[in-house]
């Protein structure tokens, strides 16, 4: 098991630099999806703001939901 574990690693020591350059990609992937997040906890203030207002679901649909749970 070991022996082809080590086989693999040394097969996928090759493609070293490219492996790289896909972890700076998945990196400012990861700080857009941060922004992402962000904008949507912005957004989820606003629909914390809407339940409080009660203006997306009646307030005995609500309050039923969570008897049943």
């Amino acid at each position: 098991m070991q022996a082809t574990f080590g086989h693999l690693f040394t097969t996928f020591g090759h493609p070293k630099n490219s492996f790289g350059q896909l972890t700076l990609i998945f990196g400012q992937l990861c700080s857009n999806f941060g922004q992402l997040f962000k904008i949507f906890g912005q957004k989820s203030k606003n629909f914390g703001h809407l339940i409080k207002c009660g203006s997306l679901f009646p307030h005995y649909d609500f309050q039923g939901y969570i008897l049943m749970t």
